[in-house]
């Protein structure tokens, strides 16, 4: 039935209001750090062109995967290492307290001595973080076992001076940087993406799922550890409600972000989330006018949220949710996460006012590698698996800009009757072929506001030889235009990336804010 100025839709599953406080922490005291060990270069290893995949595969995805029951067969406390910095109590009582509420075994811990600092230089991200921290896993014999790293408020979140190794991007996340710890991957990909199976070895998956327990303020960051495990927040029946954000003029494809023949349009994966969520049995409030949540027409307040996803209004958040125990929300925004330990973000503000998950983008991620929402929920919702494995399968690349928070092991029950596969798989491809955008077409990204307002043309060389045109996929493929001859990039830079012709260049550079 319509309800205010969105659809609404009933589910099948009975549902029951969902309350309840986190117990008191009893956090320990600041546990010694241990030895720092540095050497080596690193960042994601030198990538290249990727062959692009049949958009064909998605229509499998459905059938596939997993059952929820199936689902709960995954990653534990053995397999999570938890990342401190010595230099700070804070983020050692933060590792202790998550620590002791996930049982982690006791060698499951790395405290590293770095500047108590949000950005990091790359150098320093190589000497001080991202080396010591691989030398830490080999020496406890952890590489293999390890599979989620979860980083505590304290480590550092932004490389900066990084431009040259990823698409002239100056800022990037830390924690993207570090799913390639090794520098065994060949493309900074994400070999996760859209995959339906679990997390291990055993299937093939190398690398590291990274979260991160921070905020605004350390209290956040240990509330973050408490929220996963409160009275509720993993049951297995989908109470409270959804509530999901259209942007009103999503029929033009270059407006939206589309790519020819990618279906990456915003409103798609919405809509596409809407409808799992309806046939998973949620409560779903669809708003579809031209304004956030919070502001007139739109609902003024979404009590006992449980589920986000929408858009857009760049570097904000309104108080408009009351989130339900074990809320998870998606804010598609250039800037969502930016800036994180400071009030003023979509992630800053969500996380001081109670989400147990949530995750964005530390800086411009076009929106073609930005998360995918609706791939988040199912794997969250209806394969139940965990935070860390359902981000993932959402984030289309590594080396990058977005940043996950909250428990990596945070994960629903499954319910005790799997659901019947949806009979649709995700969105088919746009159907229209776009023509090239004129140079007009693109305004400064200085200008943050909304996406068809602040879409911006990158100036990237091309070089004249072994051109290739644009993956029919284009979450499927890599940068354009990055310089593979920078020095430390073998065995461990990120960003080698592809050529691609001048004429195809406008079709992989679409800003999402």
């Amino acid at each position: 039935m319509v309800s205010g100025h969105g659809r609404r839709f009933r589910g099948r599953l009975a549902r029951s209001g969902m309350t309840g406080k986190a117990e008191d922490r009893g956090v320990a005291g600041p546990s010694p750090g241990r030895p720092t060990v540095r050497s080596g270069l690193g960042g994601c290893s030198a990538q290249a062109l990727g062959a692009a995949r049949a958009m064909a595969v998605a229509g499998l995805l459905l059938f596939l995967r997993p059952s929820p029951l199936q689902a709960a067969q995954g990653p534990g406390p053995a397999n999570v290492l938890v990342v401190a910095n010595s230099s700070s109590a804070a983020s050692l009582a933060i590792a202790t307290h998550y620590q002791q509420a996930r049982d982690l075994p006791p060698a499951n811990r790395c405290d590293l001595e770095l500047p108590d600092e949000y950005q990091v230089s790359y150098e320093d991200f190589l000497a001080l973080l991202k080396t010591p921290l691989a030398d830490c896993l080999e020496q406890k014999g952890l590489s293999d076992q390890v599979l989620f790293i979860v980083l505590t408020r304290g480590i550092p979140g932004v490389i900066s001076g990084a431009g040259e190794v990823v698409l002239g991007q100056d800022l990037t996340s830390v924690d993207s940087f570090l799913f390639d710890l090794h520098g065994e991957l060949e493309y900074a990909e994400n070999p996760y993406f859209k995959s339906t199976k679990r997390f291990t070895r055993e299937n093939g998956f190398q690398g590291y799922l990274v979260t991160r327990l921070d905020g605004p303020t350390v209290d956040v960051a240990m509330d973050l550890v408490d929220r996963a495990q409160a009275p509720g927040a993993d049951s297995p029946e989908l109470t409270g409600t959804a509530y999901l954000d259209l942007e009103p003029n999503g029929d033009n494809p270059v407006d939206r972000g589309v790519i020819a023949g990618a279906g990456t349009d915003g409103n798609g994966q919405i809509q596409h989330a809407a409808d799992l969520l309806t046939e998973a049995g949620w409560t779903v409030h669809l708003d579809s006018n031209d304004a956030e949540f919070g502001t007139e027409p739109a609902l003024l307040s979404c009590p006992d949220a449980r589920w986000y996803f929408g858009w857009y209004k760049a570097f904000s958040y309104n108080d408009a949710f009351e989130w339900a125990t074990g809320a998870s929300g998606i804010h598609l925004d250039s800037f969502s996460a930016m800036n994180y330990r400071e009030a003023g973000s979509w992630c800053a503000g969500a996380l001081s006012k109670g989400i147990t998950a949530t995750a964005g983008a530390v800086w411009e991620p076009y929106i073609l590698w930005y998360m995918k929402g609706d791939r988040f929920l199912e794997a969250f919702v209806v394969d139940r698996v965990t935070l860390a494995e359902a981000a993932y399968r959402a984030i289309p690349r590594n080396c990058w800009m977005m940043v996950v928070f909250g428990d990596p092991l945070f994960q629903l029950q499954p319910v005790s009757e799997p659901p019947e596969p949806a009979p649709e798989a995700f969105p088919e491809a746009f159907p229209e072929a776009l023509s090239e955008p004129s140079p007009e077409a693109f305004n400064d990204v200085a200008d943050i506001g909304r996406m068809s307002d602040s879409r911006s043309e990158l100036a990237v060389p091309i070089d004249s030889g072994d051109e290739t045109t644009a993956s029919s996929d284009p979450t499927d493929s890599e940068p354009v235009g990055v310089d593979s001859s920078i020095p430390g990039r073998g065995g461990g830079g990120c960003g080698h990336g592809r050529r691609t012709s001048s004429a195809a260049l406008p079709m992989l550079v679409a800003l999402l804010g």
